[in-house]
């Protein structure tokens, strides 16, 4: 009939063939935005490329886009619980900086202090109690050297141990002069001071900081069940 347009075979077919499927739209924008600058590309590509080429022709559209959200939500949730302990631990490593250099310095003077005198006195045991001295003055050395030489996170948790030695020196000189029929102040002082720079040491050293990349939330496994 007249004004009416002849529509061909292949014409026809290729308008009633259906689109290829694709990663969900909004999935992809959502992954874009919750993923660094830098991992953007590698993993969205990456994600994308195992769906076309791997897990769509082995489970069908339905389990493949079952299997992109699985991913997207991983990521996120490993996303967000990096962001919510890499801003606490760098607010940290701000806010005790200061704090765990002063009670460094004075770890390390009451340490030569009390090894001074133990030398000089020489009560029945000293040699022990020197080496303890001595120790509690290189730990205090320590942190500051480590402050100073911005040494790298792992290399920082080290002094985790340092301080948890100084946590139980300090508890079991705290716990041991309250018992003793002569309290001493200067003991009680000394113990409490171990005990906070044992607690600043744990806060403040072996965190991440400002400008140091960390890695990219691993793809959950392949599989679409």
């Amino acid at each position: 009939m007249a004004g009416q347009s002849k529509v061909s075979p292949g014409e026809k077919g290729s308008s009633m063939k259906p689109r290829n499927p694709q990663p969900p739209e909004w999935a992809e924008q959502l992954l874009e935005r919750l993923l660094p600058a830098r991992d953007r590309q590698t993993i969205t590509g990456d994600l994308r490329e195992e769906y076309l080429e791997v897990i769509l022709p082995s489970y069908g559209p339905l389990r493949a886009h079952f299997w992109y959200l699985r991913q997207l939500s991983s990521i996120a949730s490993r996303s967000l619980v990096s962001h919510f302990f890499t801003s606490r631990s760098l607010a940290m490593h701000d806010v005790l900086r200061t704090p765990l250099l002063i009670a460094s310095l004075w770890t390390c003077i009451c340490g030569a202090w009390l090894a001074t005198m133990e030398s000089i006195l020489q009560h029945p045991g000293y040699p022990t109690r020197i080496a303890i001295a001595l120790g509690v003055a290189l730990i205090g050395l320590a942190t500051i050297l480590a402050r100073f030489l911005h040494l790298s996170a792992r290399s920082e948790r080290w002094l985790w141990i340092a301080a948890v030695a100084l946590i139980a020196l300090g508890g079991y000189a705290f716990v041991n002069n309250l018992l003793t029929s002569h309290f001493e102040g200067f003991v009680f002082l000394l113990s409490l001071s171990f005990i906070l720079q044992g607690f600043l040491m744990l806060a403040a050293l072996g965190w991440p900081r400002a400008g140091a990349r960390p890695t990219p939330p691993p793809l959950a496994k392949t599989t679409a069940s």
